[in-house]
């Protein structure tokens, strides 16, 4: 085993350093726990134009062709990280989902706060509050096992 508890990595991390096999095995237990907690994680963009890392700098965005995931899929709620994300959301995809009959009340959106570092203003606890309510939904729409 290679740290993140499949063999078929090894060939990949083998050339790695120790602190880039801890992200890799960080990084596969957060998708393990998505799967295992029905939740998708997909970027509401699927191109811009972008200086550095600055949502602020975003021009000419390209939608991800969410709806089609959301018509084969049982997914009842969306979460955005952050307040560029959500404004995306709102102006690129939700017209499209409304016209395929996927309304905010048939697919409601909740607008987290961002994680980024540059989010400062928003503490740890503050952001573990918030996020909550992603496991509230989870168990009240039955999906948790």
């Amino acid at each position: 085993m290679d740290g993140t508890g499949d063999s078929r990595n090894k060939g990949i991390l083998s050339g790695m350093d120790s602190a880039e096999r801890r992200t890799a095995a960080l990084v596969e237990r957060r998708r393990r726990f998505a799967l295992r907690h029905h939740i998708a994680l997909w970027d509401v963009i699927a191109s811009c134009d972008i200086v550095g890392a600055s949502d602020a700098s975003i021009r000419n965005a390209k939608p991800n062709d969410i709806a089609s995931i959301i018509a084969r899929s049982r997914i009842t709620h969306v979460f955005a990280t952050g307040a560029k994300a959500s404004q995306l959301y709102r102006r690129l995809c939700q017209p499209h989902l409304e016209t395929l009959g996927y309304g905010p009340e048939e697919l409601p959106m909740t607008q987290l706060p961002s994680t980024s570092p540059a989010n400062a203003r928003t503490g740890l606890p503050q952001l573990v509050d918030a996020y909550r309510s992603i496991k509230t939904t989870i168990e009240y729409s039955g999906k948790e096992e």
